[in-house]
């Protein structure tokens, strides 16, 4: 069986793609895992964190994917963004997987360094994730297939369900592309495969990406008439793992889950890790900024002149919330961020508008919950039909949806996460 496995990958090499493809679909078997001791979950703990940034640090070295860390542990500074959700994967107590999901930001992606993504985000309107720092324990007793499978169910649901995603990219090496591409659906970015990827020490990586909205319609009709054992749709939509995934548990349409607060952000990326030394100033400033912490290095620091166009006082939360703009006339609305000062908006329909300067009420439609009404300033205009806005007056309910997003950053705990299939 294994000498066969060799043999079809080096043909697959000269098959067509439809023919590769039914030929490592027919070989698939997705294995299950019934052990009750498995969790799947947002890591919401330090211990968490420095198990899964150790776990990492433990299979990058092993791979040359980096050199060794005194630390010894695997950080990056996308893992220090709130945008940020740490995925991990417990048996027994014992984290024994983890992978990242880096959702877009100031920073970019780290794929954008070597790969074009603009025309999966179309300008703003789509929203797109990196799928990063993939790991699994290779001591662990359980069969690390049916690890990595109940992992990517977990990325599947979470990245369509909680990040309201369109698209997720990742850089993969050359070796796995095929379980990607013929197996998940993944579709290459480019035909290239680039030589040296300095976001893992230089090895070899393939860009791909993978159309999520779409994703249950494609899933289907490639797998249909495939037996339960072979069907990646039965596997994802079918298959009971609400006793091993685990969600979090949302007030509201948040799109991320802060996995580190103040203190444990400094822990890992500036005692642990010392990231944060090495960073520009404006990267820097943007981190603290992302948790509402600017003035904590910069009150008294001569460093602070000049970066004020970055300066925010304001934890800002990235959301989805429907909504209606007042001004003249009426306007279908989407908020995509908040914070106490402020909100971004996009207004589909405003093509040859100008809003800027212009005092406005707004209505958001918080699901289950009564409507809030704010009043706000158009500010400025970032693209065509994306507004920034300042906050002039909120009711009762935009102060308790602020509240309780702002609580986020201050206790981490997402123990009340809901179980899903």
């Amino acid at each position: 069986m294994r000498f066969f496995k060799i043999l079809l990958r080096y043909l697959s090499l000269y098959l067509p793609r439809q023919i590769r493809s039914a030929l490592f679909r027919k070989q698939l078997t997705i294995p299950l895992l019934d052990d009750e001791g498995v969790v799947i979950k947002i890591a919401s703990e330090m211990e968490e964190l420095d198990e899964a940034f150790k776990l990492l640090h433990e299979s990058y070295v092993a791979n040359n994917y980096m050199k060794k860390s005194e630390s010894k542990l695997r950080l990056v500074v996308y893992q220090s963004l709130p945008t940020t959700s740490v995925i991990i994967a417990k048996y027994k107590g014992k984290v024994i997987g983890t992978v990242s999901i880096i959702q877009d930001n100031f920073l970019n992606l780290p794929m954008d360094k070597c790969f074009n993504l603009d025309f999966l985000r179309k300008g703003k309107q789509h929203h797109i994730a990196e799928v990063s720092s993939l790991a699994i324990d290779r001591n662990t007793d359980l069969p690390k297939g049916a690890v990595l499978f109940a992992i990517v169910k977990y990325i599947m649901k979470y990245g369509l369900d909680f990040c309201h995603l369109d698209f997720l990219a990742i850089a993969v090496n050359p070796n796995m592309q095929y379980f990607y591409e013929d197996i998940l659906l993944f579709k290459k970015i480019n035909s290239k495969t680039l030589k040296k990827y300095d976001f893992v020490n230089g090895a070899s990586a393939v860009g791909l990406y993978l159309d999520l909205k779409n994703l249950k319609r494609v899933i289907k009709k490639v797998y249909q008439g495939k037996k339960d054992t072979k069907s990646l749709f039965h596997y994802y939509y079918g298959t009971n793992y609400s006793h091993i995934c685990h969600y979090p548990k949302r007030e509201y349409a948040f799109y991320h889950d802060p996995c580190l607060n103040v203190d444990n952000l400094f822990h890992f990326f500036h005692k642990k890790g010392d990231l944060f030394n090495k960073l520009d100033l404006k990267t820097f400033t943007y981190i603290l900024n992302s948790y509402g912490k600017f003035n904590l290095i910069f009150e008294n620091s001569e460093d602070s002149e000049g970066v004020n166009l970055f300066k925010r006082h304001h934890i800002r939360h990235k959301v989805k919330i429907e909504g209606r703009l007042i001004v003249d006339h009426e306007y279908k609305m989407t908020v995509q961020d908040i914070s106490r000062g402020g909100l971004g908006i996009y207004i589909k329909d405003s093509e040859g508008m100008n809003f800027t300067n212009r005092f406005c009420e707004l209505t958001l439609s918080l699901q289950g919950i009564d409507d809030c009404h704010i009043k706000i300033q158009v500010i400025h205009s970032q693209e065509p039909n994306f507004y920034g806005v300042i906050l002039l007056e909120g009711d009762k309910a935009w102060q308790e949806m602020i509240d309780y997003a702002d609580s986020r950053y201050h206790l981490i705990n997402h123990s009340d996460e809901k179980q899903a299939v």
